[in-house]
């Protein structure tokens, strides 16, 4: 057997109970809704890679598919596949699914020219165990992808203090959700611990699930560092914070964040 194909049999050994160790949605359709809410952000890529130099799309962590669904309309003559361990959202994902140019599946593949991670990686790093995320690194480096496209809550936030009248009222507003976040994280009143939570508020019917999750479960620099050994480079680097972010804060908590705090990061790496 082949080193990359032992690397793949590995992968797919790994990765097998990966989806077990995740805490389970109690309400899918409530957590597909908020996802979907900035699916205008996650095209961020669509002027940025040529199209002529790729045919095969791979949407890594695609839940319901109504972002890959999206990709595929917009790309008819590629083949586009959304891919996600979570057997559930695949159901939801072949619904209503009219398109001759895509499929979804639990199953990996095994190559493509282009792997989009939206909002994937934190995952793989929060519900996995060692081996799990080096097994992820192993499927990236053996499918070989001409390009990734990362959008992520990546960051390299520390403990600086955060403004404490943007702390007073998102305490005041939600404090239940404050003092759940604050006894797994501690004091919101740091950057990194006040912006993470500001990310979780919105998944009030998914609280549970979502508080628990660590968002912030890998770094920016750690990321960057990762894809350089693998042979990329950095195409695109966007680090300003979503404008649907900014403008649901100022309208939730009438205070607006500026581009001064890199919360999210929108990444295009390509092979060199």
């Amino acid at each position: 057997m082949s080193k990359s194909k032992q690397l793949f049999q590995e992968v797919i050994q790994n990765d097998f109970c990966f989806e077990q160790k995740s805490m389970k949605i109690q309400n899918i359709k409530s957590y597909n809704t908020v996802m979907a809410l900035s699916y205008f952000d996650k095209f961020f890529w669509l002027d940025k890679l040529d199209s002529t130099k790729w045919q095969d799309f791979v949407d890594y962590g695609c839940a319901d598919g109504f972002l890959t669904k999206k990709i595929a309309d917009i790309f008819p003559e590629k083949n586009i596949c959304g891919f996600d361990y979570n057997a559930e959202m695949i159901g939801y994902a072949n619904q209503d699914c009219n398109f001759e140019n895509l499929y979804f599946t639990s199953v990996l593949p095994y190559s493509s020219d282009v792997v989009l991670l939206s909002s994937v990686l934190h995952e793989i790093y929060h519900y996995g165990d060692k081996a799990q995320i080096e097994s992820f690194w192993n499927w990236l480096e053996t499918a070989k992808p001409k390009y990734v496209i990362v959008r992520d809550m990546l960051n390299d936030l520390d403990g600086k203090p955060i403004i404490n009248e943007w702390v007073v009222k998102v305490k005041n507003k939600y404090p239940k959700f404050v003092k759940d976040f604050e006894k797994k994280y501690g004091d919101i009143n740091t950057e990194r611990n006040f912006f993470h939570f500001l990310l979780k508020y919105s998944y009030k019917e998914n609280w549970v699930r979502e508080c628990a999750e660590n968002y912030f479960a890998c770094s920016l620099s750690e990321v960057e560092h990762k894809m350089k050994t693998l042979g990329y480079r950095v195409l695109h680097k966007d680090t300003t914070t979503s404008p649907y972010f900014k403008q649901k804060w100022e309208r939730d908590f009438v205070f607006f964040v500026g581009d001064n705090y890199q919360i999210f990061s929108k990444l295009i790496f390509e092979k060199i």
